[in-house]
């Protein structure tokens, strides 16, 4: 039933229906493949609820509550992707944000620049 609904598009209907299944099967499979499925939902590049860090916390939940589960490697390596790429993106804000600053100083020097160059002309006037 999630699979049919997450191919249609509808990912909160499909959350839904994992979520059911996680409560039923809280430490036994099927309840590892619904996390699974639902990390993998909160990934999709088409959900516009896209969240990396409960995609993140599916996964983590199949390390810890499921260690027996066949999904377990799997889980991991997902796991380490989604770090790495939220600690990217964070990274790639920062460098935005000091971008910008750094644009907004050389305006700034710009500015101090072209007035200090109209103090000299009015000062030292070229006869």
């Amino acid at each position: 039933m999630a699979g049919r609904l997450k191919n249609k598009g509808d990912y909160k209907g499909a959350l839904k229906e994992n979520e059911k299944i996680v409560r039923l099967f809280p430490f036994e499979s099927p309840g590892d493949s619904a996390l699974f499925d639902m990390g993998l939902i909160w990934l999709h590049p088409d959900n516009p609820q896209k969240n990396y860090f409960k995609s993140l916390a599916s996964f983590e939940r199949i390390l810890s509550d499921y260690p027996r589960s066949t999904l377990k490697e799997k889980a991991r390596v997902y796991s380490g992707i989604i770090k790495k790429l939220v600690r990217y993106e964070g990274e790639i804000n920062d460098l935005k944000e000091t971008v910008t600053e750094l644009k907004n100083r050389l305006e700034t020097l710009k500015e101090i620049d072209i007035g200090i160059e109209e103090k000299r002309r009015r000062d030292f006037p070229i006869k």
